[in-house]
């Protein structure tokens, strides 16, 4: 959702190198490289991306925080 908000270009052929990456949907693969790339979030242990688990407080604070670099606001 960030992704489409801020606008930013996504690549449809851009890989992902997250350990789990098979488990993220195929449609979505390009918004969380988008969203890597411009550091608005990253992986958790283990070089994993983790899809079906739910984000910690602190990770979406680290996710609020980066928004608003992105929209020099920080």
């Amino acid at each position: 959702m960030l992704v489409k908000a801020l606008k930013l270009p996504v690549d449809e052929n851009a890989a992902l190198d997250f350990a789990d990456a098979g488990q993220i949907p195929q449609w979505a693969k390009p918004y969380v490289a988008t969203a890597v790339k411009y550091h608005l979030f990253g992986g958790r242990e283990g070089n994993r991306f983790a899809p079906s688990d739910s984000a910690t407080r602190a990770e979406a604070s680290v996710v609020l925080l980066n928004t608003l670099k992105i929209l020099g606001t920080n």
